[in-house]
């Protein structure tokens, strides 16, 4: 007599195994993002308004980060607004290659001084720039 396969397992494993290969990228992109963000706020003159910006114990938690909209999933950063809130410094140390998501850049009303470096032709999504009243 043959014995009946066991195709319903294996399914359930190999759907399993592609959703942990499918989830793992978009996690390590939001680190690499949140370590970015985190990099360009300690080079900030002032940040106090950024002080809840902080090591994330996961890497989701920079998407509830004052001023950072991600994406539906919560897989990237696709919105840093960060209006009037007295900031001081450069951009020239944000990672701008570590946003490649990023659709809008606004920073209005703070007190930007220097250069706006070319890294941010990166940006690539970008559909909002607002660099005004620095």
């Amino acid at each position: 007599m043959a014995r009946p396969r066991r195709v319903f397992p294996l399914l359930v494993l190999v759907a399993a195994a592609a959703a942990i290969s499918v989830s793992a990228p978009a996690i390590a992109a939001t680190a690499s993002e949140a370590d970015a963000l985190l990099a360009w706020k300690a080079s900030l003159t002032n940040a106090t308004a950024l002080s809840g910006w902080t090591r994330p114990a996961a890497a989701a938690a920079a998407c509830s980060w004052r001023g950072v909209t991600c994406d539906a999933v919560g897989a990237s950063v696709v919105v840093l607004r960060l209006r009037k809130l007295g900031l001081s410094g450069g951009l020239d140390e944000l990672d701008f290659a570590a946003l490649p998501a990023l659709t809008e850049l606004d920073l209005n009303g703070n007190n930007f001084t220097a250069d706006i470096p070319a890294s941010i032709s990166r940006l690539r999504s970008l559909t909002l720039l607002d660099l005004g009243n620095n």
